[in-house]
């Protein structure tokens, strides 16, 4: 079953990889939205960290600046 957690992703891009081609899009423009979509969800992640950071602040009895 471990097996098919490492096989299963790499199917995927390969099939996303091979439709991409098939409908005329190039592998720079691929590598060009995983970086864009890698971006968004380290800013998100950024977020998320800074809310619940400043939560846990206030929570503590600080006031707020």
């Amino acid at each position: 079953m471990g097996l098919l957690w490492v096989i299963l992703p790499m199917v995927a891009l390969i099939q996303a990889i091979g439709l991409y081609d098939m409908g005329g899009g190039v592998l720079h423009q691929v590598s060009h939205y995983r970086m864009v979509i890698s971006i968004g969800i380290l800013i998100d992640n950024a977020f998320v960290i800074v809310g619940e950071t400043t939560g846990t602040i206030l929570d503590e009895g600080h006031a707020p600046a």
